[in-house]
Order: structure tokens, then sequence, then C-alpha cells
């Protein structure tokens, strides 16, 4: 009989698993909400902007973001904190998966968002080119549409 008191002990520690499961539950289904790595498109547009002005030229690294529901970016969001005019940027789209009615509504002027959807955005450009644009921020399902987008559709075929 000196094996008492074992069962209360097991059961003690069962019940501390229990809640420690319970409490991993809660802290992952909190966790699971946040989007780690997916920036805000305006934000990353006018960061890779700032960037690619300040050197001159450049191509800026693919970034994802995401853009909400109803979202409308207009260029003049866009450069509100960069010295440059609204006729020298230019959105632009790569392929028609991302770039539709029911997805993401691209034109020179604007972005808007008919649903929640990531996309991947690359700014670019060159203060030395002639023409307007001058820079550009592509948007697409990948980063090389986004890329294409840049560069192809703008004109600007710096690389960096």
């Amino acid at each position: 009989m000196r094996f008492k008191g074992q069962a209360f002990e097991t059961m003690m520690l069962v019940i501390s698993v229990i809640v420690a499961l319970a409490i991993l539950g809660v802290l992952l289904n909190i966790l699971g909400g946040l989007s780690f790595g997916v920036g805000d498109p305006n934000a990353v547009m006018q960061e890779g902007l700032k960037t690619v002005q300040s050197k001159g030229f450049g191509i800026i690294t693919a970034k994802k973001a995401t853009f909400e529901k109803d979202a409308l970016i207009l260029k003049r969001s866009v450069i509100q904190d960069v010295p440059i005019a609204e006729e020298e940027l230019q959105f632009a789209c790569g392929g028609t998966a991302i770039c539709n009615a029911d997805n993401l509504d691209v034109t020179n002027d604007k972005i808007e968002a008919n649903r929640r959807i990531e996309a991947q955005i690359v700014v670019c450009g060159d203060n030395e080119k002639a023409d307007v644009p001058k820079y550009c921020v592509g948007v697409g399902r990948s980063a090389e549409e986004a890329r294409t987008a840049c560069t192809d559709k703008c004109g600007i075929g710096t690389t960096s």
C-alpha cells in the first residue's frame, strides 16, 4: 500500500497537458489570423517608389501584398511622400489570372480590388528616361508577372 496517491499525480499531469493544448489552440487561432510577410499594398508601393526614386533607377524585388475588397489605390496616394509628378507614375498589371473584373481592375491611374486578394508588387523606374512614365508599379499573381508588367508595359528596362 505504499503506492497511494500515484493516480492523483497522473490525473494532474493529464489535466495539465489538456490545459496546455487548449491554450496552444487559442494562441494558434489568434496567430492564424495574422498575415506575416504580407504588406499593405499602398505602403509597399510607397516604399519601393521612394527607394527607386532616391537611387534614380532600378527594379525593386517583388513583395507580396494583400488588397482588401473594394480597396482603391490612386497615383496621388502612392506619390504623396515622393517628389515626382503624377504623370511620371503608371500602374501596370501582368497576367489575366489576376487582372480581370473578378480580381483587380488596374489602369494607368488606379488599382481597384474587387475582392480580397494577395498579389506581388514590383516597382521600377529610370529618372533619366526621356518620356513618361519614368516610374512604374507592376502587379501580378507571381513575382515574374509583376516584374514583366513593370518593365515591359511601362517601357522601363533597367536592372539593378
